[in-house]
């Protein structure tokens, strides 16, 4: 037997086999079960939800402490829902429950209701959930930034760090990058400063999505330019591009495509023989090794020992250098000596013939 919005008076039910009966919306005065006999009693409720005033299509969940039983509906609507189980051993009373009620942008709401004829479901009025506050801080505040390089010209990591707050705990941190040349987007997951300098040359556009633990969600965008390679990144502000040159630093500048001096030491590249290491410039031999290196300079190059490349390590070198030099000067001296010897005697002869 079932019925729906009726009313009946006094209700007797009898089975000698498992028989399942429901009431939905129905007044009754007494009910008797029997057997193996159960009746549910159900009733309509209407579920409403609000944020900022309007009616919005939250999500609903009902549950009991006493039963596995439990509805999930989504919006506004009437919801029929069992608030008791009669069988002729037991009543199970399901009348109270827990109705959580949930939104994006919202705070979640939890409230203990009472279910049945007798009661309303009340307006669950939710509270806007603030979205995380978010800032992206680009490295040095620059918007132009040379490919490949790890360090600004300032020495700067060339990475997009953020700040994120927010007063209910940040659950999750994506990167989404998109190549405004190609249309190519990439995404990555990670609480992480995001690296530029595995970046090739064009423009790009990043944005960071911060979510918080109740899903209220901020999102940040900038743009930024890759510009090509600068060894010694001096492509900056005072630099004039097409001149190339850097009048308040006095030194040629720009990508290393159009810098004379991509190392900044002061030799042009078209002589330099290590155009980008400012530790050496001049290698004799051509073997790899630079003749000299700076005091205090770092650089994975090895200073030769062979500057010449003629097989003598260059102190032997010098040293022979020095013992050759010193006895060309005894002969010298020798010689001038041999040379006045020679004059005497030949005055002392014209003067005997006299």
């Amino acid at each position: 037997m079932n019925m729906h919005e009726g009313e009946v008076n006094d209700l007797l039910i009898n089975s000698t086999y498992e028989s399942q009966s429901s009431l939905e919306s129905t007044l009754h005065n007494s009910i008797s079960v029997n057997g193996l006999a159960e009746l549910t009693l159900a009733h309509i409720h209407y579920f409403v939800a609000t944020l900022d005033n309007s009616i919005i299509d939250a999500n609903f969940a009902l549950s009991w402490e006493n039963s596995d039983n439990s509805y999930i509906f989504t919006g506004e609507q009437n919801y029929s829902v069992i608030w008791q189980i009669i069988t002729s051993n037991e009543i199970i009373d399901l009348s109270n429950a827990t109705l959580i009620t949930t939104y994006i942008g919202a705070m979640p709401n939890s409230a203990s209701i009472n279910l049945g004829p007798s009661f309303t479901i009340p307006l669950i009025e939710l509270e806007t959930n603030p979205s995380p506050i978010v800032t992206l801080i680009m490295p040095e505040g620059l918007d132009h930034i040379s490919q490949g390089a790890t360090i600004t010209s300032s020495g700067v990591i060339t990475e997009v760090n953020y700040t994120a707050t927010d007063n209910h705990g940040i659950a999750s941190i994506m990167w989404l990058l998109v190549n405004l040349d190609t249309f190519e987007e990439s995404t990555v997951t990670s609480d992480s400063a995001y690296a530029l300098s595995e970046l090739t040359e064009g423009e790009y556009s990043l944005s960071i999505i911060v979510t918080d633990s109740y899903g209220a969600m901020t999102v940040v965008t900038q743009l930024f330019t890759i510009t090509p390679p600068d060894n010694d990144a001096d492509n900056i502000a005072s630099c004039i591009s097409g001149l190339w040159y850097d009048d308040l630093n006095q030194r040629h500048c720009g990508p290393d495509n159009v810098d004379n001096d991509d190392d900044n030491d002061g030799v042009s590249d078209t002589i330099d023989s290590f155009p980008f290491d400012s530790c050496a410039s001049q290698d004799t031999d051509s073997d790899g090794n630079p003749d000299n290196l700076l005091e205090n300079c770092e650089t994975i190059l090895i200073e030769d020992d062979d500057d010449d490349g003629n097989g003598i390590i260059d102190t032997q070198e010098a040293s022979l250098k020095g013992e050759k030099d010193s006895g060309n000067g005894s002969i010298i001296i020798w010689a001038l000596l041999l040379l006045i010897i020679t004059g005497a005697l030949f005055r002392r002869f014209k003067s005997s013939e006299v």
